[in-house]
């Protein structure tokens, strides 16, 4: 199962390598969504794969027989078979803590987000439900958009706009989706890598078709005219995070990327 684990972290790495490489600085997001969700799913099935021929029997020439020599007497060999069950024991044990542990912030978070759904102010507006919340707050969970009432009144428009790509793609999936594997694989750093990756190209998928209607001067304007909290739920889609300002207004300039990049 380590051995497991091991070619699974190994094989993340290299495809996140290749996405930071060729992929992460072009411009088409949809395909990066893909290859980001398939790659991460990818790296745990390649390990199970098993290729012929690895388990060949040895032809009968080739097999030389020698008599059996006894080197240890039999007590030390039972002792020395305790040891390596003893070790995974522990590390079963460890797994299991790290597992509920990871689980139980998992649900805190999922409790303190339904906590203010429930405590604040609702609209419900078409398909989705607009949650008014103190401060500068703006971020979405599926069809819920959190607005803080802070915000200015002339920018809260292209902020739902904003807001409403994530809801219509269902960006929340994906976030879950590794948070799930956060999770299951709490001891993988890549599963964090993997989140951040994908959290980064969310905001530029929204950015991109929020422009499309805002214009690119007014909506640099928007996104740099208001301060938000940065928030700590790593499966939400926050719309200001000081760390991805730069970045997004970098990838909002950028011409679009011709399609033969994505083999290049």
């Amino acid at each position: 199962m380590i051995d497991y684990f091991i070619k699974a972290i190994a094989f993340q790495v290299l495809f996140l390598a290749v996405y930071d490489l060729l992929l992460k600085k072009e411009t088409f997001f949809q395909w990066n969504r893909f290859y980001l969700i398939a790659t991460a799913l990818l790296s745990y099935s390649i390990p199970l794969i098993r290729i012929g021929g690895a388990n060949a029997v040895l032809p009968e020439e080739y097999i030389i027989a020698l008599p059996e020599v006894v080197l240890y007497p039999s007590k030390a060999i039972e002792e020395s078979a305790k040891e390596p069950e003893q070790i995974f024991s522990y590390l079963r044990i460890g797994y299991w803590i790290g597992f509920t542990m990871t689980a139980l912030f998992f649900l805190i978070k999922l409790f303190k987000l339904r906590t203010i759904i429930r405590k604040s102010i609702k609209q419900k507006i078409n398909h989705y439900f607009l949650v008014s919340l103190e401060g500068k707050n703006a971020f979405s969970f599926f069809n819920y958009i959190f607005l803080g009432n802070g915000v200015s009144e002339k920018n809260k428009d292209h902020i739902i706009e904003h807001e409403l790509v994530h809801v219509r793609q269902k960006h929340s999936l994906d976030l879950l989706f590794f948070e799930l594997q956060k999770i299951l694989c709490w001891f993988n750093p890549m599963s964090y890598v993997y989140q951040q990756r994908i959290k980064e190209l969310h905001e530029f998928i929204a950015d991109a078709h929020s422009v499309k209607t805002t214009g690119l001067d007014t909506y640099f304007n928007d996104l740099l005219s208001e301060t938000f909290g940065i928030n700590t739920l790593s499966f939400i889609n926050p719309f200001f995070k000081h760390s991805l300002i730069k970045k997004r207004i970098v990838m909002l300039n950028k011409n679009q990327s011709k399609q033969l990049l994505k083999f290049k």
